[in-house]
C-alpha cells in the first residue's frame, strides 16, 4: 500500500487473528488486490476453529469459509525483524508496516499431540498503488 508517497505493507497479526493484501485470491478464483483474512474463534465450548475471509479491492462480496474446528488450541505467531533488529525473534503480534515478517507459524492442538505449521512469507511492495 502507498500512503503520502511512502510505501508500506498490509500485514498485521495477533494471535487469534492474521489479514494481508495478496495478489491472488486464496481460492483462486480471482487475480487482483485481494484482502485476506485469518481468524480465530472459541467457542461455548471453548473449542476453537479457523476461519479465512476474503474480499476483492472494489467489490462488496466475501467469502468467508470455516477452514477446521474442535481445536482444543489455535493460535498464530511471527517471526521477523524490526527495522532496528539485527536478529529475528519470534512474537506474538505483528504491526510494523514497514516489513513484513520472514515466517509465520500455526500452532494447533486437537487432541494432546501439539503441532505448527511454519508459513515462510514472501512479500513485496506492489507494482502499482493501491
Amino acid at each position: 500500500l502507498e500512503t503520502e508517497g511512502v510505501k508500506k505493507i498490509h500485514f498485521k497479526g495477533n494471535a487469534d487473528a492474521l489479514q494481508f493484501v495478496s495478489g491472488y485470491s486464496i481460492w483462486g478464483e480471482n487475480r487482483g488486490t485481494v484482502i485476506v483474512s485469518y481468524r480465530v474463534e472459541t467457542g461455548a465450548d471453548g473449542s476453537r476453529a479457523l476461519y479465512a475471509k476474503e474480499r476483492c479491492l472494489g467489490m462488496e462480496d466475501e467469502k468467508d469459509i470455516k477452514l477446521f474446528d474442535r481445536m482444543k488450541h489455535l493460535s498464530f505467531s511471527y517471526f521477523g525483524k524490526d527495522v532496528a533488529e539485527a536478529d529475528g525473534r519470534w512474537r506474538e503480534e505483528w504491526i510494523d508496516d514497514a516489513v513484513a515478517p520472514e515466517q509465520v507459524q500455526l500452532t494447533f492442538r486437537r487432541e494432546e499431540k501439539e503441532e505448527k505449521v511454519l508459513v515462510p512469507i514472501y512479500a513485496r511492495f506492489a507494482s502499482r498503488p493501491i
